[in-house]
Parts: C-alpha cells; structure tokens; sequence
C-alpha cells in the first residue's frame, strides 16, 4: 500500500486539498493493470473546520470515483481522518432573545409535542417535561455559530 500524508490548515481550501491530492496520484494515470496497480491511502492530518471537511470529503468521493476506472493503475482508493482535527468554534456573539421567535411560549409547545409522542411512561413524560424547559433556556442563552468563526 502507497501512503500519502496530506497536511491540512484552517487556511486551506477544499479544492487547494483537491489538487494536492490529483497531484499524488496523477504518476498512477496509466491503463489499469490488476497486477501492478496500487493501493493507496491518503493519511489527513492537521486541522480544518468542520464546515469544510464536509466539502473536503465530497472532493474526497469525486477523486474515488474517478481514480478507481480504467484510466488510472489503481486498485484501491482511501483516506484516513483519524488524526485531522476538526473544530467547531463557540460564537461570540449573543442570539437573539427568545421572544423575537414566533413561538409564543416554548416551554407549553414543548409539553404540547410530548403529549402528541403519547409517551406511555409518565415518569419519563414528567422528567422530559422538566429537562425540556432547561434545555431551551440553556440553547437561546448561548451563541449561535457561523461559519466565519470556525477557522478562529
């Protein structure tokens, strides 16, 4: 197996990425021969955000499906993730207040959704009933994350 180490940054694009990696594997575009071809892995490290690595990955796929057909000497095609770092940044700013939203009050709706579960366990229906509440408190309290803030 044929290894290539692919160092990526927050700086980096997922087509920078994509032609890294066509780069590697263009000295294997050659007609296919099942006893010469290799097995190749990419080995992703370094750190993206997690917004990206999702465009990254379907580069990822596009690059599978084309180095795995006739016109490249390769059998098999895969990449390794488990030492890429992706992140997911905590906003800075503050969210809009609960009463800007459309929804009345939350915390009725959400006992109201319960009641249509028809949750049979009323001792779960009563814990969920309790968590509920908190939870929405707890998620409109805290910052929304956009897509800027991911690479910081």
């Amino acid at each position: 197996m044929k290894q290539f180490e692919v160092e990526l940054s927050s700086d980096m694009s997922a087509l920078t990425v994509e032609e890294k990696i066509r780069e590697l594997v263009a000295s294997y575009r050659k007609n296919f021969d099942g006893n010469t071809a290799a097995r190749i892995k990419v080995k992703l490290q370094g750190k993206t955000s997690l917004s990206y690595w999702w465009t990254i990955e379907d580069r990822l796929v596009e690059i599978q499906k084309n180095v795995l057909t006739e016109e490249y000497n390769i059998l098999e095609f895969r990449w390794d993730e488990e030492e890429l770092k992706k992140s997911i940044p905590q906003s800075l700013a503050k969210t809009p207040q609960m009463d800007q939203y459309l929804i009345e009050d939350p915390v009725r709706d959400f006992v109201n959704y319960l009641k249509n579960l028809e949750i049979d366990d009323e001792v779960k229906f009563e814990q969920y009933a309790k968590l509920g509440p908190e939870i929405i408190k707890e998620v409109f309290s805290e910052g929304f994350i956009s897509s800027k803030e991911e690479l910081e």
